[in-house]
């Protein structure tokens, strides 16, 4: 249920767009876009991948950030 409410709220809303490089994972990538690496998950949620690997050119679709309502 979290993570459908995650998902519902970045919805359509990327922020960028990261190429995957060697060594990446989505624990480096949610750090260096939202300043905390625990936020991997919602950028997992949102492209569908069930880990945090990374591969070489993978595509990777940051969305906006969950703010509290």
């Amino acid at each position: 249920e979290q993570q459908s409410r995650l998902l519902a709220q970045a919805q359509g809303d990327v922020i960028s767009l990261v190429i995957g490089r060697d060594g990446d994972d989505l624990r480096r990538v949610a750090q260096s876009a939202y300043g905390a690496s625990a936020d991997w998950r919602l950028i997992a949620i949102f492209n569908n991948v069930r880990t945090a690997r990374v591969s070489a050119g993978q595509r990777i679709n940051i969305p906006r950030p969950v703010t509290s309502r």
